[in-house]
């Protein structure tokens, strides 16, 4: 029986080593599931962190966008009103010199331009305004007065033989000053309600 007996143990060592190796190559088996499983959690999480990331990042641009255009609309819209009130102020110059105001503005044109032309200088104004501005110059022998279709709403003077022009007439005082009247008009929309 001692045949018996060794083949029995050496049948229990073989299937304790079997059982062994089972055991260690399930657990194995166990750790590489749980390990692949922790990293495809983690690349899931990754994905979804990025994928997040991304379509905040496409809102956000969206959204920067859209305000761009936005104010580019706003911006357009206030530059087209400002050049029709250009416009409008423009066109209604030529009534300011007939209007109630008028003979206190043609003396302030004609008192500048009288300083800055000196004793000698040709005046021209529109033909409607020749006798007016004649009789604010207090017979100055040195200036004359023409009437000029092409001059609107002041005096232009040229002195030095036409190498000096000194420009008084009411659209180009607007075109110098219409820079700040932009911005006074813009800064009186931002006080209304």
């Amino acid at each position: 029986m001692a045949l018996d007996d060794l083949l029995g143990a050496l049948e229990r060592e073989a299937a304790a080593e079997v059982a062994a190796l089972d055991a260690e190559a399930r657990a194995a088996a166990d750790r590489l599931v749980a390990t692949a499983a922790e990293r495809r959690e983690r690349a899931r999480r990754d994905a979804l962190v990025r994928a997040r990331t991304s379509a905040q990042t496409r809102h956000d641009t969206a959204i920067a966008e859209a305000a761009r255009r936005g104010r580019g609309a706003v911006l357009s819209a206030r530059a087209a009103a400002l050049e029709r009130l250009r416009v409008a102020a423009s066109e209604r110059l030529a009534a300011l010199l007939a209007g109630g105001d008028g003979a206190r503005i043609l003396d302030r044109l004609v008192a500048a331009i009288v300083a800055v032309a000196g004793d000698r200088a040709r005046l021209r104004c529109p033909p409607d305004l020749v006798a007016a501005v004649t009789a604010r110059l207090d017979g100055r022998p040195g200036l004359t007065v023409e009437a000029d279709l092409a001059v609107l709403a002041g005096v232009i003077a040229d002195r030095d033989d036409g190498r000096v022009r000194i420009d008084a007439t009411l659209g180009t005082l607007l075109e110098r000053l219409w820079p700040r009247l932009r911005l006074e008009v813009r800064a009186g929309e931002a006080a209304t309600p």
